[in-house]
């Protein structure tokens, strides 16, 4: 349903207009200026709304809000809601037509916001593209961004953060160095020598302590799939995710790649390492204290993670010395090696604005802002001076903010969440100067054990991909659909993926063997509907294309 004013809107609308104190109205562009700053000299009052901020306690006290105010001629006022009423409340302020001059924090479905935006709930950021040059520069560099952020209508209603540190983009996934060393062992270049490497971390004592049967390999348990993204790539298949795996070949024909010969000799890998005892043996039953308790023991050779080795064996971050970052194996299948690097752009859309809100223009400004260099600084870490300060960093030969812990504070980072930013309210770039300079650095610095003591797992990820000889190659990327796309997806999309789920467990526990199952899992999916449900993907990469170009 169209937005629709009702008559006291309207009313209010027209006395504004003719009032002498009001401040001008969209299409009146006295009140902003379209370049430079302040965006408005005599300051304008806005409201905000969205998910309480991680760690905030009172955004009365944050840096950001005084400055926006004071450098932007933008003073925002905020009600932030229980991350779990959020959504609720979002629907709600939609549905009475109560909505404040911007959403924060939103976390919001992109299938909805485009809903509102084609309703004219929301503000299509397109309209308005003459006052967006960061943001522009941004799309022009990263295309994929802009075409998940663009409707099927072809509007942009929301804005989804994009992630600039490349160590998230490619797998955390690691092998132990110290393993190797004790046993004179090479990184395994190949899945026929990690296969060979975790074999003998098995029978040969490789963690040293004088009891051959207590190491376990290969860690692979819920939480921990991020091992997949190079065993996938070593059979051809470059994905983020781990179930439900789509690709596109250089026809832009999309597949299933879980019909794949490739994928079925990848479950043929897994289900033999099981079988063989390389693989941890309560993978599909584990809990997470177990993990702990294992890794700390030493007692994992391989396995990837979202976290770090350190992370997983509760130690300081120099235990991630011990590990060597894994990238680029290659099978038959692929004898290319290759790392596949995710998307830049998150799911959630982040910051919206209201399509009738007075001050929207200069709102538009102020998140174009947020493109600057400025703006993200801004957004991140508060104000140099006052919450952060510049040191250079001589190694990585680059300039890095360091938060200051103020007074009442045990650490820096709580004087980000409390006292610097509204932690990722308006942040629509991922600022980490540091993590990017490791992959511009020299080989050896990154490598060196200044680096590797202080950043651990992000350099480990850095040396892996850099290595000479291995290809980055972008995954599948994240799609946007029409609500009619979506209402069909939804149950065909959840129905396989559960069924892939299920029959990949049985795969690679044994309990249907690979080849035996192999056929009857084919016909069981297109029975399902999958040529049905890879036409709507097609459909919606295809749109993607035309965005991306």
């Amino acid at each position: 349903m169209k937005r629709v004013r009702n008559l006291m809107a309207l009313l209010l609308a027209v006395a504004m207009l003719l009032s002498a104190s009001a401040v001008a109205f969209a299409d009146d562009a006295s009140y902003y200026n379209k370049e430079g700053y302040p965006i408005c000299d005599e300051t304008i009052d806005v409201t905000l709304a969205g998910a309480m901020p991680s760690g905030l306690e009172n955004w009365q006290d944050v840096i950001l809000i005084k400055n926006f105010a004071e450098d932007l001629g933008i003073n925002i006022t905020c009600n932030f809601y229980n991350s779990d009423d959020w959504p609720t409340q979002m629907t709600l302020m939609v549905a009475s037509d109560e909505l404040p001059d911007i959403v924060g924090q939103a976390n919001l479905n992109a299938l909805d916001v485009n809903e509102w935006g084609s309703e004219g709930y929301l503000l299509d950021f397109n309209k308005y593209r003459d006052l967006t040059p960061n943001m522009n520069t941004y799309f022009e560099q990263y295309p994929e961004a802009e075409a998940y952020m663009t409707a099927p209508d072809g509007g942009i209603y929301g804005l989804a953060k994009i992630s600039l540190d490349e160590t998230d983009r490619y797998s955390r996934t690691f092998i132990n160095g110290v393993w190797l060393d004790n046993l004179g062992l090479e990184v395994p270049k190949t899945m026929d020598e990690l296969y060979d490497v975790l074999t003998a971390f098995k029978e040969q004592d490789a963690n040293g302590n004088g009891d051959a049967t207590d190491e376990i390999p290969f860690l692979y348990a819920a939480g921990y799939e991020a091992v997949e993204r190079p065993l996938l790539s070593a059979y051809g298949i470059h994905t983020s995710e781990f179930v439900y795996i789509l690709q596109a070949d250089a026809d832009g024909k999309v597949y299933l790649a879980n019909t794949t010969d490739a994928y079925k000799e990848y479950l043929k890998w897994m289900a033999s390492a099981f079988a063989d005892g390389l693989i941890e043996p309560e993978a599909y039953v584990i809990e997470a204290n177990t993990i702990t308790e294992r890794a700390s023991a030493d007692r994992y050779g391989f396995y990837g993670c979202g976290s770090a080795p350190y992370v997983v064996a509760q130690q300081s971050i120099d235990y991630d010395k011990n590990f060597i970052g894994i990238a680029g194996l290659t099978s038959e299948y692929n004898e290319t090696p290759t790392a596949g690097k995710a998307s830049v752009v998150s799911t959630a859309i982040r910051v919206a604005i209201n399509d009738i809100s007075p001050y929207k223009e200069a709102l538009v400004r102020m998140m174009d802002y947020m493109y600057t260099d400025e703006g993200e600084l801004a957004g991140t870490f508060g104000a140099e001076g006052e919450t952060f300060d510049w040191y250079h960093n001589d190694l990585l030969d680059v300039d890095v903010p360091k938060m200051r812990v103020l007074e009442g504070c045990a650490s820096g980072e709580e004087t980000r969440y409390k006292y610097a930013t509204l932690n990722e309210t308006l942040n629509v770039i991922e600022w980490n100067n540091d993590r990017r300079a490791l992959f511009t650095a020299d080989l050896d610095v990154v490598g060196s054990d200044e680096i590797l003591t202080e950043y651990g797992w992000a350099a480990l990820v850095a040396l892996a991909v850099r290595q000479d000889g291995i290809q980055t190659v972008d995954c599948f990327p994240k799609l946007s659909y029409t609500a009619e796309e979506a209402n069909e997806r939804a149950t065909l999309q959840t129905d396989i993926e559960n069924y892939i789920k299920q029959a990949k467990a049985q795969f690679i526990t044994g309990e249907i063997g690979v080849d035996e199952g192999w056929d009857d899992f084919v016909s069981t999916l297109q029975n399902m509907g999958v040529d049905r449900l890879v036409e709507i993907e097609q459909a919606a990469y295809d749109r993607y294309v035309e965005v991306v170009g």
